[in-house]
């Protein structure tokens, strides 16, 4: 089988959804399908999208799957173009509820034109039902996986630190885990903050900024690390801080990455927080509820044990063997 995989963003462009594609990518390779990625040099305006067209049929592809939105794209229509004028085609939209009015309006020609319909949540295909009820018999959910790894030889848990993990940006959580760090240090505890991110190309700034403004509280500040790296770190830590302001929710590939291995963490409840997902974690709704939550997990090893267990359970019930397995069944009946 040959699928011809058409995203926006792909590594090392950061960006979430282009890091979902490699790992789908790689796992499809796996299970051996042979996958043609179109995402670098190309030009995603509606203008361009025949000669896009053309390039992509002169590779004979079974399927044609277009992963949207992703940070390449822009605001450029070219993706809506080809899932009508390419066949067969299947789209995962991998944000719908919480985009503008204006992207979400961008979605209908995807509604009408892909076979099949991927989304990366129950809750965002329901949503999306509402708007388009047509797409019901048409559409799944698949869930994202971690795009961090375990690492292959068993880690102690020896890191003392509260890590934090993701893409360092406004609105993300960071500015929570920092107020967690400050404190720490106005109760002069023995504990600190360790953050590991990605800097967001759009806001380089930002970091330096809250860097030198948490300077003398106690965070390390591990930036631009390699996956094993990261990896690494994850699995010799034994506590997280992991706030969202929308709260904890399946498709945080950031917080995947954390329970994957064996992190207890604490994070915010949202209405996005599955029972499941739930069931995984601590809750605090402020950096104060946070702290003595964390206190007393690190005070009791049976709880502590108990939730790197679930976390881990958790994610693994959302492996890439599974998630690729998936969608090979999605294009062998579309085949049929």
């Amino acid at each position: 089988m040959r699928v011809a995989m058409v995203t926006g963003s792909y590594p090392p462009m950061p960006c979430g959804i282009g890091d979902y594609t490699a790992k789908l990518v790689e796992a499809l390779a796996a299970i051996g399908v042979e996958v043609d990625v179109y995402s670098k040099n190309v030009d995603w305006s509606l203008f361009k999208a025949k000669q896009l067209v053309a390039r992509i049929a002169a590779s004979s592809p079974d399927i044609v799957h277009i992963q949207y939105p992703a940070t390449g794209y822009g605001h450029k229509l070219g993706p809506q173009a080809l899932s009508l004028l390419l066949k067969p085609c299947v789209v995962t939209l991998h944000e719908i509820s919480q985009v503008h009015l204006l992207r979400k309006l961008a979605l209908y020609p995807f509604a009408y034109g892909a076979e099949q319909l991927i989304f990366t949540s129950e809750f965002e295909r329901r949503y999306s039902i509402k708007y388009a009820p047509w797409i019901a018999r048409r559409s799944c959910s698949i869930p994202i996986g971690s795009f961090i790894s375990v690492p292959a030889a068993l880690c102690e848990k020896d890191l003392p630190d509260i890590v934090s993990f993701g893409l360092i940006r406004p609105d993300k959580g960071i500015e929570q885990v920092i107020a967690l760090a400050a404190l720490i240090k106005a109760k002069g505890l023995s504990l600190k903050v360790r953050i590991i991110g990605a800097i967001d190309p759009k806001q380089p700034a930002y970091i330096e900024k809250l860097r030198a403004e948490s300077e003398a509280l106690p965070i390390t500040w591990q930036i631009g690390l390699t996956e094993p790296e990261v990896a690494s770190i994850l699995a010799r830590s034994r506590v997280a801080y992991m706030p969202f302001p929308d709260g904890a929710s399946e498709r945080r590939s950031s917080l995947l990455a954390v329970l994957l291995n064996g992190v207890a963490t604490v994070s915010t409840r949202g209405s996005f927080t599955t029972n499941e997902l739930a069931d995984t974690l601590a809750f605090a709704d402020s950096p104060e509820q946070a702290l003595q939550t964390i206190s007393q997990i690190l005070g009791q090893p049976a709880r502590l044990d108990a939730l790197a267990r679930r976390a881990r359970e958790y994610v693994q019930r959302r492996d890439w063997n599974q998630i690729a397995s998936q969608h090979v069944k999605i294009y062998k009946n579309i085949l049929l």
